[in-house]
């Protein structure tokens, strides 16, 4: 191991060291990127890691690499502790991804549109959105989580009950051969047959009893949970020996323009589109995202993205799928087409879906930190995921071009997918744009470098990961390695006293601060797009951390920018204070040392120091300027 790989463990060790995980975070995901048999890395990530089933699943790296690592064991054995200890605090959960749809008219105006059969299990209305090249599109943050303790404990129950039913069933049986042995009839089947049955779309793996939950001194990691679930048969629509032998055909087509040679069966299902919402929703209860999800709308709500009561599981479960008709799930290894049938559409879906099979297998996307749960920052996250989109993507239209048929072309032009793989009605301005993002900015990027290089640059770029938003959306800076700053956050745990614990601590990024201007929740402050975009644009770093008090349910706020020049920091303050103003509608405090509003008992101040900016928010003035006093520059 080179000299410069283990500097980078003894910083990470220095910052956790210090009590600043935020830091050795970024530094030890692309540590054990580069270094995926460091059982030393994988270790110290598990310490900078806030979330249980982020340390979970870090700890059972180490112990495949080592079965006999003590440290790993004993802390495993306290993640693994009985259910009424308590939890450690959570980490902000992690935002799901879904695809686009390519642009493809002016492909399509090659060729003349002919007579359509309908597809009656294709996602979406067919007069709900315009037309095929309208690139919509639906994606990002958020692989989901691993599995966690409370997911464990519903295991527990259940194998408690279905006990309690078994032993019920044998001394009733006893007591009924018993009575019955004179003329020997049986009724042993009858009980048996009278237990009720289910077949859910996946089993989770039976854990022992709390009690019972001990491990033998030299313990491995075989018993334990694992990401994928057991599955039971799931009655998928047959895929015949026709329907086989055309993705056989795409999948070598799709391998052809790749330029990647295909080596590995990847599973293939089609899925009725009734089935989806089940499957989707199902995944996420065994990865253990949905309780997650009231500490991400809180964070969310504060950041004025969404309104308190927005739901967010449609937002979870959209981000696991493409609103195309289709979805690639890494860490399971397969790839699901939405349909009964398989012609133009599924065909064009599937080209899509098998390039990200096809990226897995050269360059590992599952173990890039992000899939299925973000190792690191989110907004580098989300840069990662507009790689592998914009590539799909990409794709997907080369397909289009170069092997689709004129029948093809008439069912693909007609196609009128929703926004949305699951539509709802009315959904935020932020969960739209966040979850295209991935596909519409991360298509742009893989054009920039598809162009400087063709597929060899794109091929790249995996090696050589960007690493903000800014990158995906300038990539010419991603080019040129602009790097993006790291900002230290204080810990605001002391100062705010007990009852308030973390919830989120991530970093922006370019993208979500640009999100906040131009597409929050109250639609009266949303500014004009230009000016969104001006201001978001001379981002430099950032980081914001959000903390929530149950007791009261209040929240806590504190982000802080670093931007490229003083002017750019001048342009956002600006951009950032007319957006507060309308969103408090004028309730303006005459405060010297910072522009301030209270309004709906939240107490919101900003202030400027040079290049940096700082954003709190707070229940009350007094919580305010306790938070203030951590960070002294803007003092």
């Amino acid at each position: 191991m080179s000299q410069s790989a283990n500097e980078v463990l003894r910083q990470a060790q220095a910052y956790l060291q210090a009590g600043r995980p935020q830091l050795a975070r970024p530094m030890l995901a692309e540590y054990v990127r580069q270094f995926p048999a460091s059982e030393e890395g994988w270790l110290l990530l598990s310490q900078a890691v806030m979330e249980q089933k982020q340390k979970f699943d870090c700890l059972q790296r180490v112990l495949r690499i080592n079965p006999t690592n003590a440290e790993a064991q004993t802390r495993l054995r306290r993640l693994l502790g009985p259910p009424d200890e308590p939890p450690p605090p959570p980490l902000q959960p992690l935002k799901p991804s879904a695809p686009a749809m390519a642009a493809a008219t002016s492909a399509a105006a090659m060729r003349e549109p002919q007579a359509k059969s309908p597809h009656a299990d294709r996602p979406g209305p067919s007069n709900a959105q315009p037309e095929v090249d309208s690139l919509r599109v639906a994606a990002q943050r958020t692989p989901v989580a691993r599995k966690s303790k409370a997911r464990l404990t519903k295991a527990q129950r259940i194998i408690i009950g279905v006990t309690a039913l078994v032993i019920i069933a044998v001394i009733g049986l006893a007591l009924v051969m018993v009575l019955t042995s004179s003329n020997q009839t049986p009724s042993a089947p009858a009980v048996v047959a009278a237990l009720p049955t289910a077949t859910p779309i996946f089993t989770a793996t039976p854990q022992p009893s709390p009690t019972e939950r001990t491990l033998p001194p030299t313990w491995t990691p075989t018993p334990l949970p694992t990401v994928t679930p057991t599955r039971t048969a799931t009655p998928y629509p047959t895929l015949n020996s026709t329907i086989s032998a055309q993705m056989d055909k795409i999948e070598q087509q799709v391998a052809d323009l790749r330029g990647l040679s295909s080596d590995t069966v990847v599973p293939r299902r089609l899925i009725r589109k009734t089935d989806v919402e089940g499957l989707l929703k199902q995944m996420l209860i065994e990865e253990g995202y949905l309780q997650t999800l009231p500490d991400l709308a809180r964070s969310l709500s504060a950041l004025g993205l969404i309104k308190p009561t927005y739901d967010l599981m449609k937002y979870a479960m959209n981000g696991l799928a493409d609103n195309i008709g289709g979805f690639y799930i890494p860490w399971l290894k397969e790839l699901f087409v939405i349909g009964t049938s398989f012609h133009g559409v599924e065909r064009f879906v599937f080209s899509h879906e098998y390039d990200h099979a096809l990226t897995d297998q050269h360059f590992n996307i599952d173990q890039l930190g992000v899939y299925p749960d973000c190792l690191s920052d989110s907004q580098r996250c989300a840069a990662i995921k507009a790689l592998v989109e914009g590539d799909a993507t990409l794709l997907m239209q080369e397909w289009l071009q170069q092997y689709a048929g004129p029948l093809d072309y008439q069912d693909i032009i007609r196609y009128r997918p929703s926004s949305q793989m699951l539509p709802e009605d009315y959904p935020p301005p932020y969960v739209s744009r966040d979850l295209a993002f991935p596909y519409e900015a991360g298509l742009q990027f893989v054009q920039y470098l598809h162009r400087r290089g063709n597929w060899a640059a794109v091929n790249k770029a995996y090696t050589n990961l960007p690493a903000s938003t800014e990158q995906i959306l300038h990539p010419e800076k991603y080019v040129a390695a602009e790097p993006p700053i790291e900002v230290a956050a204080p810990p605001l745990t002391d100062t705010l006293g007990s009852g308030w614990r973390l919830i989120d601590d991530d970093v922006l990024g370019e993208w979500t601060t640009y999100l906040i201007l131009g597409s929050g929740a109250d639609v009266a402050a949303q500014l004009d797009e230009k000016t969104s975009l001006a201001a978001s644009r001379g981002w430099g770093g950032d980081h914001y951390q959000v903390y929530f008090n149950d007791t009261i349910s209040q929240t806590v706020l504190a982000a802080e920018w670093i931007w490229d020049t003083p002017r750019d920091a001048t342009e956002f303050k600006q951009a950032l204070l007319k957006y507060l103003d309308e969103r408090y509608r004028g309730a303006k405090l005459d405060r010297a040392s910072g522009n301030c509003w209270e309004a709906n008992h939240q107490t919101s101040c900003f202030f400027v120091k040079d290049k940096r900016t700082l954003w709190l928010l707070a229940p009350h003035s007094a919580t305010l300027e306790a938070v203030l006093a951590a960070y002294p520059d803007f003092q």
